[in-house]
């Protein structure tokens, strides 16, 4: 809801009023956009691949890199090479990555 210091179109407003309006504290009004940041479950799955990926960005050693470079084709950058063979289109690779690991052990997979 939006809130009004001072009575009607006085100084200072903030906040979103119907789903129409946005004010903000700078003065400015726009009209009310769905965010572009919705936290849907799908896009939480997607941010816990790429945080695997970085992950094994991290850990990856200082041959191991130089080997990436070696095999990254001449378009690519090495780390957008690696996540790609890490994810893989449509995150092929790493549902199976995925599925191997949830069919281990509970042993195993610690």
């Amino acid at each position: 809801m939006a809130r009004v210091t001072g009575g009607l179109f006085s100084l200072e407003a903030s906040g979103k009023f119907a789903n129409a309006l946005v004010f903000d504290r700078r003065g400015y009004v726009r009209g009310y956009t769905r965010p572009t940041n919705p936290q849907t479950a799908a896009q939480g799955n997607v941010r816990q691949v790429m945080l695997a990926a970085q992950r094994a960005l991290g850990v990856a050693g200082a041959t191991t890199k130089t080997g990436i470079k070696e095999l990254a084709p001449v378009d690519y950058r090495w780390n957008s090479y690696l996540i790609q063979q890490l994810i893989g289109k449509g995150s092929v690779a790493w549902d199976a990555s995925l599925a191997a690991f949830n069919a281990l052990d509970p042993a195993d997979q610690t």
